[in-house]
């Protein structure tokens, strides 16, 4: 079982969530509130841990996007999923760099929804297609890599494995592979800790 938060400072979003929820066994809401102070308020006096927090990118007056450091810090169990109806571009990236684990907009499938709630509670990062073009352009700026190697180093240095990577861009594993392999060789690095560390450098990871 999940535990979701949710932080969302319009009522109709945190009723249709509820809903969504409510038709996905594996996903338990704990809580949807309107604010920040809501949140850490539920957080202090909560009986059960919370794995995730959905959290839009505007809270009236605030910035979900900037609570995520402090949020991180005062929780550091918990994984952070943005999910919002403003653009990708540049939200997303922004509340990557925050610390934020995944990025969803509001225009997408339940469906889509559950499943990033599920890989972020893994351990893992999701990152839409979109988000991942966006990545990619970022990494394009400070290499030589191609358009398609920039997105695979991408998704990899943000926590995705080569056959998840495969599955979201519809590629073999032995395709992704080789596209890993040769921006490890244009960016002469020799390990995946050394990918990673190039991948922080240039800002593609939280």
């Amino acid at each position: 079982m999940i535990n979701v938060l949710v932080i969302d400072d319009h009522w109709a979003i945190r009723e249709g969530l509820t809903r969504i929820f409510q038709n996905h066994s594996e996903v338990h809401l704990t809580e949807a509130v309107g604010s920040l102070a809501e949140a850490h308020e539920f957080m202090l006096g909560a009986s059960s841990t919370v794995d995730v927090v959905l959290l839009d990118v505007v809270l009236g007056d605030q910035s979900g996007i900037d609570s995520i450091p402090n949020l991180r810090d005062l929780y550091p169990s918990i994984r952070v999923l943005i999910l919002t109806i403003l653009p990708e571009n540049p939200h997303a990236i922004r509340a990557i760099e925050q610390g934020a684990d995944g990025f969803v907009s509001k225009g997408g499938s339940p469906n889509e929804l559950v499943d990033a709630i599920r890989t972020i509670a893994q351990g893992h990062r999701y990152l839409s297609p979109n988000v991942g073009q966006l990545l990619a352009e970022r990494l394009r700026k400070t290499s030589d890599l191609s358009a398609r190697e920039s997105e695979v180093v991408g998704y990899f240095a943000n926590g995705m494995r080569c056959g998840e990577i495969a599955n979201l861009l519809k590629l073999s594993p032995k395709t992704v592979s080789a596209h890993k392999s040769n921006a490890m060789r244009k960016l002469n690095v020799s390990s995946n800790v050394d990918l990673i560390r190039w991948a922080l450098a240039n800002k593609m990871t939280s």
